[in-house]
């Protein structure tokens, strides 16, 4: 896959299958469904929560249910090494991007800090929208995020 149809597939007009998502449970994955809006793309968005460090989170973006195309870290206590040397220091929430130069198998190994868009990524629940805003899911005024066994976000007190 090239650069172009990677970007093409974060940019494109989707829409999630659910309404209702929950957030994963300490050491855990959820994995939400979403759809281009003409139903001919499917994607897979990934969560992960840390079971140890509760701070830790992974988002993923998936085409067709395992190429990722890019990924939120947040939590990671390591220093993360680019393939051109740049680095991004312990504990910055970064962004994984797909790259289809990079020579290693993991195609989607480089990263950036996480961009502005990203308001609270200390915010497991607005991480999660902000990520869902990023890739273009359109239809967020009907979506509900909610903790595992709590009330949709906006009605906790």
């Amino acid at each position: 896959m090239t650069n172009e149809e990677a970007d093409l597939l974060i940019e494109i007009a989707k829409r999630m299958r659910k309404n209702l998502l929950e957030l994963p449970e300490p050491g855990h994955k959820e994995f939400y469904k979403a759809v281009s809006l003409a139903d001919t793309k499917k994607f897979t968005i990934q969560m992960f929560r840390g079971n140890s460090r509760r701070d830790k989170y992974q988002i993923a973006l998936l085409y067709k249910k395992n190429f990722v195309l890019m990924r939120v870290d947040t939590g990671a206590t390591g220093i993360h090494y680019n393939t051109d040397k740049s680095i991004i220091p312990p504990n910055t929430p970064h962004l994984h991007y797909y790259d289809e130069h990079i020579s290693h198998e993991n195609k989607c190994h480089d990263a950036i800090v996480l961009p502005d868009r990203f308001t609270n990524p200390a915010d497991a629940i607005q991480l999660l929208q902000d990520f869902l805003k990023y890739i273009n899911i359109i239809d967020m005024a009907e979506i509900q995020i909610i903790q595992q066994g709590g009330l949709p976000y906006g009605q906790h007190k």
